[in-house]
């Protein structure tokens, strides 16, 4: 059997649709063709898109704690009391999302939601990898900083404080042998203080935003 393939492209409105005619003198010389509407680079892959979505995922649950731990712990309550009112908050992968936006409100930390908004202070992940690897405690804050796959625009000091409260939020949001994985030094909160803490963040602050 001889097959012949033609293999065109065309660029249309900013897309490149892909032609692919198969020649086969065996099927009567019959012509088939299939055109993918898509270019490759369109063509998003599973696991990136999987990645997009668990990031935005906890990016909320990141945000509901961080929400519930600046109401009731005197460490995070003490730190955003250096933050004006109305200061805000950006966590962004680049690019193109999922986003974080926070808000200092009546001193507090306010979780907004997961649009893109102007801020103070912005928290850029490099990309979806540098996200996903710092979400799920696969990498510490400090070494992201380190490797470059997270950059700050704002003020230092700022950027520090909200590092440090970072630090509280996901030692309640993280068991211990998951935290020091990822800190360098875990935050000293009081076993009982850290076990009700915890209990709350999970059964009333991640599902309920209280």
């Amino acid at each position: 059997m001889s097959v012949k393939y033609n293999l065109t492209q065309r660029l249309n409105s900013g897309r490149m649709p892909v032609s692919l005619h198969v020649r086969s003198n065996r099927f009567n010389n019959e012509k088939t063709t299939m055109v993918l509407k898509q270019s490759p680079s369109e063509i998003k892959p599973p696991a990136k898109r999987i990645k997009k979505i668990m990031c935005a995922v906890l990016l909320f649950c990141l945000g509901r704690g961080f929400q519930t731990v600046s109401g009731m712990d005197p460490d995070v309550i003490k730190e955003i009391e250096g933050w004006n009112e109305g200061f805000g908050i950006l966590f962004e992968v680049a690019p193109g999302g999922p986003y974080l936006q926070l808000r200092k409100e009546k001193n507090r930390i306010r979780f907004l939601g997961l649009s893109k908004a102007d801020a103070d202070l912005v928290i850029q992940f490099k990309n979806i990898e540098a996200a996903f690897m710092v979400l799920t405690a696969q990498m510490g804050t400090p070494q992201a900083f380190a490797e470059h796959r997270i950059s700050v625009r704002g003020n230092l000091p700022e950027a520090m404080r909200l590092i440090r409260c970072l630090n509280y939020v996901q030692y309640y949001l993280f068991p211990a042998f998951i935290a020091g994985k990822v800190m360098k030094r875990l935050p000293p909160i009081p076993a009982g203080r850290l076990l009700s803490g915890r209990a709350y963040v999970y059964l009333f602050g991640v599902p309920l935003g209280l």
